[in-house]
């Protein structure tokens, strides 16, 4: 089933202005017209013919050119010369299914992509994830590669074994990875879309390889020149890590061991035994395993070793789904072609019919499509009765979650409870009616008070805060992860920096919805001003 979505998507590439130019000429609505406004958030061109060439020389950090006005639109291009990130929105798109989507820019010159959430519910406005880089939209519903792209993985074996469903277009050599069920709802999709995210993260245990990579483990390896090949021996024992595989694979990555170039990565383990354990979690990777035996044998493991992937549940599901409509369209084609074969002579007869003839069908067959067409037409009008009766605001959830918690009803007897409604009912709602009143009153006074700092800041400020958080949140993620690692299964309380780090990443994740909710007052509050504008300009 479609469903009109806000597509948000963000681009590495090589070649970004030529990425631009090619959006601007391919895709809706930035081919139908030139853009409105062309801003940094301080400067604005309202003439924005040949707007790449003559105006993005002009800015030396982001920029965007709209289609509307920076807070109202159909559509923004955005580009960040220092990273070389391009990112776009599509107010209203029609998203039929993945498959359109990767059609959509398989021409384009990309190399990843990201794709943000399609819903703010669920969890989804609290959900602090790992995104490639800096300045690319956080993971949401999908990701993809282009050609080089790949490179960035630790190996192109990961994306066929990931907790997701792939796509590839041969032609154009573009993996296209999506986390969740596209019918799924918010909440559904969130917890779908988790195990991805941290599997294609940038925190030292994930699949990609970001440009400003920390290495937190000290690597060590024998190299072997006439081999190009870099040799880890792995003593009896050693516990290795998900990080410490991630960190060699960088180097790799990286030509890391200073005039050491190296193709190859091998882990050679003193104990054969102990390799089966990091055997599939090496063989993902690309990485190399041995083994020595008793007898003093070096042997390699992993050259006849053949996973099979295993995917999640919402994944097999689809691939099921999608087998049977496949069968049965191949099995309608067969039972048509065999039922209605017909002579040459009676071809060239019905080639003398006219072209906008009716065909009669009979009358078991015309039931059939009117009872299909009864059964769609009732499901289409209970959806809508059900979303229109039931639906309600994230606030007015929030809201009633809230007086919920702080209003608990004890349980009391059921003579008790038949004579309290006599007695309470007419003070309780006067107090109810001064609470509500009371709350009312200062929740608004709560945002007036963010809307006037978020004033007083600016909308560019609070912006870079956002970045700057999330970029120091990207770090102790990974530290805790590093820190969950070394803690094995133990207590994390054992170790002292586990509690510290926890913390802070807490108080950072209530900065950043902080800052969030102050940049949706400042746009609304703007967005309210220019439309008060707009009608007075119209009296």
């Amino acid at each position: 089933m479609n469903q009109q979505i806000e597509l948000n998507i963000s681009f590495s590439s090589p070649e970004p202005i030529m990425l631009m130019k090619a959006i601007s000429h391919s895709l809706k609505p930035f081919n139908q017209k030139l853009p409105d406004l062309v801003s940094d958030g301080y400067e604005k061109y309202t003439n924005t013919k040949n707007w790449i060439d003559k105006l993005l020389p002009k800015y030396e950090k982001g920029v965007g050119a709209y289609w509307g006005n920076i807070i109202e639109n159909k559509g923004f291009i955005d580009y960040n010369p220092t990273e070389e990130i391009v990112k776009l929105k599509i107010s209203d798109y029609e998203l039929i299914d993945a498959e359109s989507v990767m059609k959509m820019l398989a021409s384009l010159p990309w190399t990843v992509a990201t794709f943000s959430e399609i819903s703010s519910q669920g969890g989804w406005d609290e959900y602090c994830v790992s995104e490639f880089t800096d300045f690319q939209f956080q993971h949401g519903w999908a990701c993809a590669f282009k050609g080089e792209g790949h490179d960035r993985l630790v190996s192109r074996r990961c994306l066929e074994f990931g907790p997701w469903r792939l796509l590839r277009d041969e032609a154009n050599d573009i993996s296209f990875v999506q986390f969740h069920d596209l019918k799924a709802d918010p909440a559904t999709a969130l917890e779908q879309a988790k195990p991805g995210h941290r599997a294609i993260s940038i925190y030292g245990v994930g699949d990609y390889i970001d440009e400003t990579h920390t290495f937190t483990n000290d690597l060590k390896a024998h190299y072997v020149p006439e081999e190009r090949n870099m040799r880890v021996v792995i003593p009896p024992g050693k516990k290795i890590t998900e990080s410490e595989m991630s960190d060699y694979c960088a180097a790799r990555h990286f030509q890391a061991f200073e005039s050491q170039p190296f193709d190859t990565l091998s882990f050679v383990f003193i104990a054969a035994e102990e390799a089966q354990t990091y055997l599939h979690d090496l063989w993902l990777r690309e990485i190399e395993c041995f083994g020595i035996t008793e007898q003093g044998v070096e042997v390699r493991l992993d050259r006849d070793y053949n996973p099979v992937p295993e995917k999640p549940d919402w994944v097999n599901k689809d691939i099921s789904s999608r087998e049977n409509l496949n069968d049965a369209a191949e099995n309608s084609d067969f039972t048509t072609q065999e039922s209605f074969d017909i002579s040459e002579e009676e071809v060239e007869d019905s080639l003398e019919l006219d072209d906008n003839s009716v065909s009669e069908k009979p009358d078991s067959v015309r039931e059939d499509i009117l009872s299909i067409e009864n059964l769609n037409a009732a499901a289409e009008n209970s959806n809508f009765t059900t979303q229109e009766g039931f639906d309600i605001t994230e606030e007015e959830e929030v809201e009633f979650s809230l007086e919920l918690d702080d209003n608990p009803v004890s349980e009391k007897p059921d003579s008790v409870r038949e004579d309290i409604p006599s007695i309470e009912t007419p003070n309780t709602t006067a107090e109810n009616s001064n609470f509500t009143t009371q709350e009312s009153a200062s929740e608004q006074l709560k945002e007036e008070d963010l809307l006037q700092q978020a004033r007083s800041r600016g909308l560019s400020e609070l912006e870079e805060e956002f970045n700057r958080d999330r970029k120091r949140l990207t770090a102790l993620k990974m530290r805790e992860n590093t820190l969950e690692e070394s803690m094995g299964i133990g207590p994390k309380e054992l170790h002292p920096d586990y509690e510290k780090v926890a913390s802070e990443i807490e108080q950072i994740r209530s900065r950043i919805k902080l800052n969030r909710q102050q940049v949706k007052l400042l746009k609304e509050a703007r967005s309210s001003q220019q439309s008060n504008k707009s009608d007075l300009e119209l009296i």
